[in-house]
């Protein structure tokens, strides 16, 4: 739900050869297309891979923005796309080859956060380092970069040694970023939590 009250919903369809992303918008009496296509054909995704899981977050302007994870490229990599006001835009090459997280490793379903600056930060877990640790990147105005040295390799900023999984962020009123997540420790589950 945007600031203004639009209410967008996105979602991951099964079609006859692979699974897209799609996006409808609530106007107030109907569901409708947010740029053409988006709701059917190959909706924002349309490309040959599976794209599923999708996250929608809102930025600074009120332009919703959907990340998923893709394996068109051959391997899972995490895809984001924003809509400009008539299409849905990549950001620096965000939806195609190696999109946000560019790595051989399995990169897990997203999920997006967005500071009042429009820095938008991306985070999942992704096991490039041998097993599943939290990722994240943010797209500084110019390009995807690491969130501190390591943020996006190796061990993340989970790096434990551990399984960990499902992160989610939120951003606080003063721009202060908090990703949590949960960790498989031994035979415990425990919830972890890193402040940027």
């Amino acid at each position: 739900i945007t600031p203004g009250g639009a209410i967008y919903v996105a979602w991951e369809e099964a079609t006859a050869t692979d699974k897209e992303i799609y996006v409808r918008r609530w106007d107030g009496s109907s569901w409708l297309e947010v740029g053409a296509g988006s709701a059917s054909g190959g909706g924002i995704s349309n490309n040959s891979g599976d794209s599923g899981r999708p996250f929608l977050a809102i930025d600074q302007t009120g332009a919703p923005l959907i990340g998923w994870s893709d394996d068109t490229p051959g391997d899972t990599e995490i895809y984001v796309r924003r809509y400009n006001g008539s299409s849905w835009v990549e950001i620096a090459a965000s939806a195609s080859g190696g999109g946000v997280s560019n790595n051989a490793g399995a990169s897990r379903p997203p999920v997006l956060g967005v500071d009042s600056s429009g820095a938008i930060f991306v985070t999942w877990p992704d096991d490039s380092g041998g097993q599943f640790n939290i990722f994240v990147r943010r797209w500084d105005g110019n390009a995807w970069v690491e969130v501190g040295a390591g943020s996006a390799a190796g061990g993340g900023i989970s790096g434990t040694g551990e399984v960990s999984l499902a992160p989610h962020v939120a951003v606080a009123p003063d721009d202060t970023v908090y990703i949590i997540w949960y960790e498989r420790l031994g035979t415990n589950t425990d919830i972890l939590i890193r402040r940027w």
